[in-house]
C-alpha cells in the first residue's frame, strides 16, 4: 500500500512576464516559517464556505486569492474589481 501524502500547502505566483498564474503544492513543514512572517491571511471559515451553493464558494475563495495577487503584484491581473466591491458587502 502506498504511503499517504505529507499535508501540503498551496503556493500561488503570479508571474508577470509570462503572464501566467502558477500553483505549486509545498510540504506544509517547508512553510511554517514564512506563514509566521507573513501577513496573517484571510481566513475564510471552512463551515461557512460548506453552506453555500459550490459556485458562490468557489467564486469568494477564487475572488480572494484574485485580489490578493492583484494587491501584491506591480502588473495588475484587473480581474478583481466586482470581488473587491463585494467583500466590502460581505464576509468572505
Amino acid at each position: 500500500m502506498a504511503a499517504p501524502r505529507p499535508k501540503e500547502d498551496i503556493l500561488v505566483h503570479y508571474d508577470e512576464e509570462a503572464g501566467e498564474l502558477v500553483f505549486y503544492t509545498v510540504p506544509t513543514s517547508a512553510t511554517g516559517g514564512l506563514r509566521d512572517k507573513s501577513f496573517g491571511g484571510i481566513r475564510p471559515s471552512v463551515s461557512k464556505l460548506q453552506v453555500l451553493e459550490p459556485t458562490e464558494a468557489l467564486y469568494r475563495v477564487g475572488g480572494a486569492v484574485l485580489a490578493l495577487l492583484d494587491l501584491s503584484s506591480i502588473k495588475k491581473l484587473g480581474l478583481t474589481t466586482e470581488f473587491m466591491s463585494r467583500a466590502n458587502e460581505n464576509d468572505l
